[in-house]
């Protein structure tokens, strides 16, 4: 019984049949097969993509949400230190403080407001 890749050479021993005999004989299958692969790295290719597309996403949504999270922050500081100050204006007008201390409460205001807002906004927070 032969083995139907072998053939019988010229001086009687078995050469294994031509590379591209075989290839032409089994077209068919190899064609399938390739088409099976593709199809299967298209499909995970696609899935890759939708996947990173969703990341994406997400970050950018959370990225928002600390962008609006930051400025509601600030204008609560921003709000919280006028209405500190204006207070604090309206003490000295009416005469319950001295002046200085006026000044002491702008200096401590703005200088808490510059530190809070360079927190705030900074790269490294």
């Amino acid at each position: 019984m032969e083995d139907p890749d072998y053939e019988v050479a010229t001086d009687g021993s078995k050469s294994e049949k031509d590379f591209f005999q075989v290839l032409a004989e089994n077209e068919a299958q190899l064609s399938s097969l390739i088409a099976v692969i593709t199809e299967n790295y298209v499909k995970y290719k696609n899935a890759t993509l939708e996947e990173q597309s969703l990341l994406t996403e997400k970050q950018i949504l959370i990225q928002k949400t600390t962008l609006r999270d930051r400025t509601i922050l600030t204008l609560t500081f921003v709000g919280a230190i006028v209405i500190i100050f204006v207070i604090i204006a309206y003490l000295t007008i009416e005469g319950r403080f001295d002046g200085t201390t006026l000044a002491f409460f702008l200096g401590t205001s703005v200088g808490s407001l510059l530190t809070i807002l360079g927190k705030v906004f900074s790269p490294k927070g």
